[in-house]
């Protein structure tokens, strides 16, 4: 049998719980954008991951195609040509050495980072 009293108190808890996370550790979503002519964008720090995505688009410099999100970790993208490349990782370093490496080792080719983002 439940116990509604239970549940009702349960869910308080739980509601107290979330209340005391702090709202920059609620908020870890970022996105990498890229397109032709060399357009970027980012956004960090988002609440969902649509709402990050939606914002590296917003704020592209240009006409962005294509993209990758991440959540809690830094992102790039690494480019040669037509080929486009993503990494992840804690730092900035590592996610565009991840990038590069592998654009590098897949294309043949020497490639740059054409954007980043972390966030906090």
């Amino acid at each position: 049998m439940r116990h509604p009293k239970l549940g009702l108190a349960a869910a308080l808890g739980l509601a107290a719980l979330l209340a005391s996370v702090p709202a920059w550790s609620q908020t870890n979503w970022g996105a990498v954008v890229i397109g032709p002519g060399g357009a970027y964008g980012w956004a960090v720090n988002m609440a969902t991951e649509w709402e990050a995505e939606q914002q590296a688009l917003a704020g592209c410099e240009g006409y962005c195609t294509e993209g990758f999100t991440f959540y809690d970790t830094c992102g790039a993208i690494a480019v040669t040509g037509d080929y486009w490349y993503f990494g992840t990782g804690f730092t900035q370093g590592i996610a565009e050495d991840e990038a590069l490496d592998a654009c590098e080792s897949d294309s043949g080719y020497a490639c740059e980072i054409q954007v980043w983002a972390c966030t906090d």
